[in-house]
Order: structure tokens, then C-alpha cells, then sequence
């Protein structure tokens, strides 16, 4: 199970506000299945500021996961 904040969803640029879409998120759980909850976590946060280097996240990031 994985839960978020909205901060993980809304990057600024100095252009504007940029959301990412809910299945860019699940896109990246799902290639990390097979990893342990957390690596699969730090790899979930990395991938999404890769992806807007030049972004700005005003909100925290925060994700919990639960494995069982």
C-alpha cells in the first residue's frame, strides 16, 4: 500500500504549475513491484524530480508504504 501527499503531484516552473498525472505515479510502482517498499519509494521520488529537473516543489513530498 502507498500512500502520498499532493505535494508529490504539483511541481512549479517559472512558466507554471505543472501536475503529474495519478498514472505516471502507478507507472512507476508498478515497474518497482519487485523491489523491497523502500527502495521502491526512493526510487518513486527520484523518478518524479528527474522528470522536472528545472521544477520547483513548494509542498513536501512525503510517501508511506506498507508491505506485507
Amino acid at each position: 500500500i502507498y500512500m502520498y501527499t499532493d505535494g508529490i503531484m504539483a511541481v512549479r516552473t517559472k512558466e507554471e504549475i505543472q501536475n503529474i498525472k495519478e498514472e505516471s505515479i502507478l507507472e512507476i510502482i508498478e515497474k518497482t513491484k519487485e523491489m523491497s517498499i523502500k527502495k521502491s519509494i526512493e526510487h518513486l521520488i527520484y523518478e518524479i524530480k528527474s522528470e522536472n529537473k528545472n521544477g520547483i516543489y513548494e509542498d513536501d513530498i512525503t510517501v508511506i508504504g506498507v508491505e506485507f
